[in-house]
């Protein structure tokens, strides 16, 4: 008795769904052998499963010939068309690459698509001194100065040289519904080693940061500069 509800239960409607499986795929293989080369259109497939917000690469697609009357509408056709779009969904092996499926990579939602390979992304608290007062943008790069107490004598020196920005947060405030005015920065999210960020949140915790605007594309290292009472002064600072 358990045997034959098992079956009923279980092992009948697998093998009624293998039998439709193998129908389904016999029938599009006679279509496709019977079918005109001008009846097929290439369409872009996933070679293997491909995650969401994965940023699409050769080695991850294909091109299959689909009959022209199967193909899903808006798919891509060139592998080219998809190499560097973002899948907004995951995708499973052999799927037609759908235009909606993916996104440019200038559209993909989030930072970490901007994060340049082996660098994280850091963010500091600025204000309109700190930060250059309105000036600085993403794309822009900056050095980082601090002024810490050591040893009883105050020394600003270099921090950190050519920091990408990523991002920048400011402050605004609401005037009417339309109108709003800058007030400046309240953040900058710098791209950053991982020594860099620990060299950074060490140094803003332990001292008052600075931040030097480059020119753009410049790529000189400074190197380490210091300031303290004894250079500006030429004597030594009596201590206190």
């Amino acid at each position: 008795m358990e045997k034959s509800r098992l079956l009923r239960a279980i092992v009948i409607p697998l093998l009624i769904g293998a039998v439709a499986t193998a129908l389904v795929a016999w029938y599009i293989q006679s279509e496709e052998k019977r079918l005109s080369p001008s009846d097929m259109i290439p369409v872009v497939v996933a070679s293997r499963p491909v995650p969401a917000k994965t940023i699409l690469t050769s080695d991850v697609l294909s091109v299959k010939g689909v009959p022209r009357a199967y193909a899903p509408p808006n798919t891509l056709t060139k592998i080219e068309d998809a190499v560097g779009r973002v899948t907004t969904v995951a995708l499973s092996e052999g799927e037609p690459l759908m235009a909606a499926r993916v996104v440019q990579k200038e559209k993909a939602v989030g930072l970490s698509y901007y994060i340049p390979q082996g660098m994280r992304a850091v963010t500091m608290s600025v204000n309109e001194i700190i930060g250059n007062a309105a000036f600085p943008e993403p794309g822009d790069s900056v050095d980082v100065l601090g002024t810490f107490n050591l040893a009883g004598q105050d020394k600003t020196m270099t921090v950190l040289e050519r920091l990408p920005i990523l991002a920048v947060v400011r402050d605004t405030e609401a005037k009417g519904l339309q109108q709003r005015e800058l007030k400046g920065y309240s953040s900058l999210t710098l791209a950053v080693t991982p020594q860099q960020a620990a060299t950074l949140v060490w140094a803003e915790e332990r001292g008052r940061l600075r931040l030097l605007l480059r020119p753009k594309d410049s790529t000189d290292y400074v190197g380490h500069i210091e300031a303290n009472f004894q250079t500006l002064f030429g004597v030594q600072k009596p201590p206190k």
